[in-house]
Formats: C-alpha cells, structure tokens, sequence
C-alpha cells in the first residue's frame, strides 16, 4: 500500500516537479523525510515522447529523487480546471497521505496548465480541511503549499541550498529522454532548447543571494513566522 509522507509535489506534466523543486526533494529525501510525487496529467499533449515513454521516464526519474511513490490522476493535460471532480482527486490524496507541506506551481507561467495547477491545488488544500466535504475520509489539511518556479523568474520568499544534490536533480531531469535527451530526433520547443541552461543558471543565482553554489527558490501565500531570529539566521550560541 502507498505509504504516508512528509511532502507531495503536484506538477501538471511528469517532468515539472523535477524541474521546479527536484533539488528539494532530494535533499529531503537524503535528511530522511518521506517524499512523493503527484503528476496531475501524462502529458499525452507533449510535442515529443509517447504516453507509455513519459511513465517510464517519471518513474525512473522517483527513483533518483528518492521519492516513495508516484501517482498520476490521469486529468486530461490541456483540460486542468477547478471542478469538484478534480478538487476531490486532490483532497482523497491529501487526506489519505497526511503530508505536513506540499508543493505545487507557480500560480503565474507562460504553460496555461502550470497555473491552472496552482489554482487546482489551492482550491484541493482548503477543501481537504471541510468536514462536510467527502465526510468519508477525515479532513486533513497541510500546514502550508510551497509554490515552486518553472518559466517565471519572480523573486523567492525563500531559497534552499540544494548544491549536495544538484546533480541528482540534474540526473532526474535527464531521466525524461523524450523531453530533454534526444536533440537530434526531436521536433524543438522551449524544453529542449535553451531552457535547461537557463534553468541552471536560475538555481546558480538563487545560490549566489545565499552564499551556495546552487539553490531553488519559493514563495509562499501565507506570511512566514521567524520564532527565533539568531536560530534562524545561524547566530544563536557564535
């Protein structure tokens, strides 16, 4: 059976929770937290790669993040939208694995899909916690959805140092062939062209506000509480 986790990362196609928090996933992974994968759509609307390839790829690339799981809730890609059939795929997700954080889009990118995940998985985190909703599964709500960047630069409430796993999320990424490893077979769109070194670069000057070598960065909705500022900050006992 699927086993309860610390976190779930919702992504709209199977290679955008790699892309977006792939580093933090790994290192949480490695520090012994339970992590997990949600893609909301097999990306059958893909310019490149079939159905059955981009499964493959998704499950390989869980393997290297050290994910305990990955599911698919088969949403039509393309056709994301807030419904209560969606909303209720999200919140029996959500009720039945307990994650403590979640993690989803942007709710701003050049992909109308990446969005509209955001939108779908805000909606799902606030219905998960309504008793009067699905009254079959207890109401469960995270604590908090960490929203990760895929197209936008926009500047993080927060970043992470993910520099001791960056080339595991770098291996994840490439795990989808079909998307980033087949120059030469593929048609060209935006992920097989500039956008990988685009995307290193990104995770380097996120690094660089913070004194690392490689970061990924994420905003927050609600306002972040500091309960000890010199904890916080490293300088509590210096």
């Amino acid at each position: 059976m699927t086993e309860q986790v610390d976190i779930i990362a919702f992504g709209a196609h199977p290679d955008d929770v790699e892309i977006g928090c792939g580093g933090l996933l790994a290192k949480e992974a490695r520090l012994g937290y339970k992590t997990a994968i949600v893609d909301l759509t097999k990306g059958e609307m893909s310019t490149n790669g079939t159905v059955e390839e981009r499964q493959a790829e998704a499950a390989e690339a869980m393997g290297i993040l050290g994910a305990v799981w990955r599911q698919n809730l088969e949403i039509p890609d393309r056709g994301i939208t807030v419904n209560d059939d969606y909303v209720a795929r999200v919140v029996k997700v959500l009720r039945t694995y307990r994650p403590k954080l979640i993690l989803a889009p942007y709710w701003e990118d050049r992909h109308p899909d990446h969005a509209a995940a955001s939108r779908l998985i805000q909606e799902a985190h606030f219905a998960a916690g309504l008793r009067k909703l699905l009254p079959e599964l207890p109401p469960y709500r995270p604590v908090e959805v960490l929203y990760y960047f895929l197209h936008q630069d926009i500047k993080p409430d927060f970043v992470v140092d993910v520099t001791e796993v960056f080339e595991i999320k770098k291996a994840a990424i490439l795990a989808h062939q079909s998307q980033f490893g087949r120059r030469n077979k593929m048609l060209p769109t935006i992920l097989n062209g500039g956008f990988p070194s685009a995307l290193e670069s990104r995770n380097l000057y996120y690094g660089s506000k913070i004194r690392a070598l490689q970061a990924e960065g994420f905003v927050v909705k609600n306002w972040l509480e500091v309960r000890d500022p010199l904890e916080f900050w490293g300088a509590k006992g210096v």
